[in-house]
């Protein structure tokens, strides 16, 4: 394990975007091989832009996960479960920052606003967590300003109520919980088209001119809306820009 997790000595916030293993997610979801990297650079300029932030990538490794950041590098061995990496994660970087923000890796984009809306509701309560649920019941952001001691393999990682058993598990817990606006994720080359038609600017015109290079492009399609809903000590995050 490398020595030196902290690249700037003083930044007080981590952001992590949990980039996997790239290609191998593009192959499982039908999607364009350099789709995800692309999105990933996105999302790291996005939160590049916030002031005091630590900024690393968590990508798949044998035996567990390597965490990149600034020209340095340390590979945790915590097993291929995701949820082990998301603890192991939380774990060495909660020991050094006040702040630690998990990003998923698929996203079109992030808003800075609502990054920074997660960060801040992070310096008010100890414990305080944040989540940003995603449309497929999933979520796109959570945020810690100390690991949670629960049981993180108890959550169900492949069902439709992930972010919402994470909001009890933290609630019961006694984290103050703050509830981000949504943002969906791509799980397909269907999601990817269609919400880079609802995007505007760079982000529609980065997926789609990726997505319109690649062949037998699937119809896009759209998945119901489900609202998020939870009732243990959530309250509404400063006033973010709408995503």
């Amino acid at each position: 394990m490398s020595a030196r997790l902290d690249p700037s000595g003083t930044a007080a916030r981590a952001v992590v975007i949990f980039a996997g293993d790239p290609r191998r997610e593009a192959r499982s979801k039908g999607l364009p091989p350099r789709l995800l990297s692309a999105l990933h650079s996105r999302i790291a300029s996005s939160a590049g832009s916030l002031p005091a932030i630590d900024l690393f990538f968590a990508f798949d490794a044998a035996g567990g996960i390597r965490l990149d950041s600034s020209g340095t590098s340390c590979e945790l061995a915590c097993g291929s479960a995701l949820d082990r990496k998301v603890s192991a994660v939380l774990q060495i970087l909660s020991a050094r920052y006040d702040a630690v923000v998990l990003l998923a890796g698929d996203l079109p984009g992030v808003d800075p606003d609502v990054l920074e809306a997660a960060l801040h509701s992070l310096e008010s309560s100890d414990p305080a967590a944040a989540i940003g649920p995603s449309g497929d019941g999933g979520f796109y952001l959570a945020g810690f300003n100390r690991a949670p001691s629960f049981d993180w393999a108890a959550l169900p990682w492949h069902g439709e109520r992930l972010a919402l058993e994470l909001a009890r598990a933290l609630g019961a817990a006694g984290f103050e919980l703050t509830i981000l606006p949504r943002c969906d994720d791509i799980d397909s080359a269907g999601d990817a088209i269609r919400l880079a038609r609802a995007a505007a600017g760079p982000i529609r015109s980065l997926i789609l001119g990726i997505m319109l290079r690649s062949p037998a492009l699937p119809e896009p399609h759209g998945s119901p809306s489900r609202p998020f809903t939870a009732s243990l000590h959530v309250r509404a995050p400063p006033s973010p820009a709408p995503l």
